[in-house]
């Protein structure tokens, strides 16, 4: 049995490896192992997560999903196994899910990209499932202009708040019915190796008006 040395937080780690889980989760669960140390059930939430992944690309994802980014939040522990084993079917599994990420995915005419395969929608959530992974493997362009196409389309300068999602085509605002976000306070986790004082970083997230590349269209 994994230990934390915190009854705890072991049971809790113990009742999140016998849950199936979604992309997204898997891909949290990844970000807690490797900030527990515990990089070798890290390694097993990634062989995981590449077994998972579809054709086109997208970590962790069932067959059927419509999700379009929520595989990425896998990324970083895909990275992770890929370094600390050396078997070359998570580097190549990482790279189909960049490649998907920066080229491939569903966007808007700006590049940000949509959350969902179906719809035309920004999201909140992309923000934490993209950046971190796009910052981490050297993509600091992307990355920021991420931050700065969510921003633009999600955030409301009257109350500092973040809206939760965008359907394109108008803006939402954080006071629309069933639209309402917990606000976009600062990052929840820093990728290993990213290079990024969290103290620097929270400052960048919570500033409004802090100019960002944007990214081209998809052709």
């Amino acid at each position: 049995m994994l230990s934390t040395g915190n009854a705890a937080a072991d049971r809790v780690l113990l009742a999140l490896l016998t849950m199936q889980r979604e992309s997204w989760e898997q891909g949290i669960l990844g970000h807690a192992l490797l900030d527990l140390g515990l990089d070798e059930a890290a390694v097993l939430v990634a062989d995981a997560a590449v077994t998972r992944q579809r054709p086109d690309g997208r970590l962790g994802e069932p067959p059927g999903s419509v999700g379009a980014v929520n595989g990425a939040a896998c990324g970083e522990v895909v990275r992770h196994a890929a370094q600390s084993t050396g078997d070359p079917r998570y580097a190549v599994a990482l790279d189909a899910q960049l490649d998907w990420l920066t080229r491939r995915a569903p966007r808007a005419a700006d590049g940000t990209l949509f959350h969902l395969l179906d719809g035309r929608q920004v999201w909140a959530d992309t923000v934490y499932m993209v950046v971190p992974l796009l910052a981490l493997t050297g993509h600091a362009g992307p990355a920021a202009a991420q931050v700065a196409g969510h921003r633009e389309r999600l955030h409301d300068s009257r109350t500092g708040l973040y809206a939760a999602r965008w359907p394109a085509g108008r803006r939402v605002r954080p006071g629309d019915r069933g639209q309402r976000g917990a606000g976009l306070r600062g990052p929840r986790h820093l990728p290993r190796g990213a290079g990024v004082p969290p103290a620097r970083a929270r400052r960048a997230a919570l500033s409004p008006g802090l100019a960002q590349p944007r990214m081209s269209p998809r052709t």
